[in-house]
């Protein structure tokens, strides 16, 4: 039942049960009740800056340490799919406001989660092909993807959000995996 179709009040329910009859009273009142926690609310938004901000550094540290135009086509690729990222996690966070569960706030976090895949894809393109640090970390932010799209897919199908930490653990993976891939491009991969 909808909740704009119910009057709040008092009601009394005939209850009918193989041989057995009897009332009951229940009173049907209205509560608001937030779909995420504030701090589940927090990180779902700040995981993906964070992450997205993280293959920015990248981008950049490759332009300065290998001497990169902004006409490159590994460059513009990157920023074009950095461009669309960003884009998606300003309508997510527009969308994912707190409060109750909504289809604008389905939206919002499927904004911010979805595109996180071109972060796995990408991966490949930022680091140096033949070493073995380049398989593993594309396959860990995939698990890492794969973790928060379970989450997603759980909370996104519920009126309250009860794995939201299973979410939220995706995120974290993703934007993890972001840091070592710039500590990865500053620390481990030679210079030109």
């Amino acid at each position: 039942m909808d909740k704009d179709d119910a009057k709040l009040g008092t009601y009394t329910c005939e209850v009918t049960e193989l041989s057995r009859e009897g009332e009951t009273m229940i009173e049907l009142e209205y509560r608001s009740v937030s779909w995420f926690p504030s701090k589940e609310y927090t990180l779902i938004i700040a995981l993906p800056i964070v992450a997205i901000t993280l293959f920015w550094a990248q981008v950049g540290f490759i332009m300065l340490k290998y001497k990169h135009s902004l006409t490159d086509k590994n460059i513009i690729i990157l920023s074009l799919n950095g461009l669309l990222l960003i884009t998606a996690v300003i309508l997510g966070t527009l969308f994912f406001t707190p409060g109750e569960y909504s289809q604008n706030r389905v939206r919002g976090l499927h904004f911010l989660v979805s595109p996180s895949v071109m972060l796995v894809l990408l991966q490949f393109y930022r680091v140096t092909p033949g070493d073995g640090i380049t398989a593993v970390l594309p396959v860990i932010q995939l698990l890492g993807y794969i973790v928060a799209a379970i989450g997603l897919y759980l909370c996104a199908s519920a009126c309250v959000a009860a794995h939201g930490p299973l979410l939220i653990s995706g995120l974290i993976i993703i934007a993890l995996v972001e840091l070592f891939g710039l500590v990865y491009l500053i620390f481990m991969v030679p210079e030109i």
